[in-house]
C-alpha cells in the first residue's frame, strides 16, 4: 500500500529517486479529478417521488440502476428492500449517480475535470513532456 502514497517506486518497489520526486512534485493530479457531483434533475431515477412501499416497478428499478444497483429478475418486495437501503445510505452519503442513459459506455462521460480542460487533453500535455517521455519505462510494474 506503500506505493499507493506515493513512498515506494511502484516500478521498484524501493524509495524514489531524487529526481524522480521532484518530478513527481511537479505534477498537479488534482486537474484530473473529476467533477463527482451531478444535477439531480438530468439523471433518471435519482429521486424517489414517494416511499418506496407508494412507488411502482418502473420507478423503483430507475431508482435502484441510477446508483449501479441490478433491479432486473426481482420481485417488487425486492425492489422495495434495496430502495430502503439504498435510501438508508443516502442520508448518510451523497449517492453516485449513474446517467443509464448515457449509450456511450463511459459512467462520468459528460462531467468535466475540476480545471475545465478534457482529461485527455491534460494527459497528452503530460506525455509530451520531455521529462516524462525520458522516463517511460516499458518494464512491468512490481508486484506488492
Amino acid at each position: 500500500m506503500a506505493h499507493l502514497r506515493g513512498a515506494l517506486d511502484p516500478k521498484t518497489g524501493g524509495p524514489y529517486e531524487r529526481s524522480d520526486k521532484a518530478q513527481l512534485e511537479k505534477l498537479s493530479p488534482g486537474l484530473l479529478r473529476h467533477n463527482h457531483e451531478i444535477d439531480k434533475s438530468k439523471v433518471r431515477g435519482a429521486v424517489l417521488p414517494r416511499p418506496p412501499e407508494q412507488c411502482d416497478v418502473l420507478t423503483l428499478r430507475d431508482f435502484i440502476t441510477a446508483r449501479s444497483g441490478t433491479s432486473s429478475g426481482l420481485y417488487k418486495r425486492d425492489l422495495i428492500m434495496i430502495a430502503s437501503a439504498y435510501l438508508e445510505v443516502d442520508k448518510e452519503v451523497e449517492p453516485f449517480l449513474v446517467d443509464q442513459t448515457d449509450a456511450s459506455g463511459l459512467i462520468q462521460s459528460k462531467l468535466d475535470s475540476l480545471s475545465g480542460k478534457d482529461a485527455r487533453v491534460i494527459i497528452a500535455a503530460f506525455l509530451e513532456d520531455p521529462g516524462v517521455r525520458a522516463s517511460l519505462d516499458p518494464s512491468p510494474l512490481q508486484p506488492f
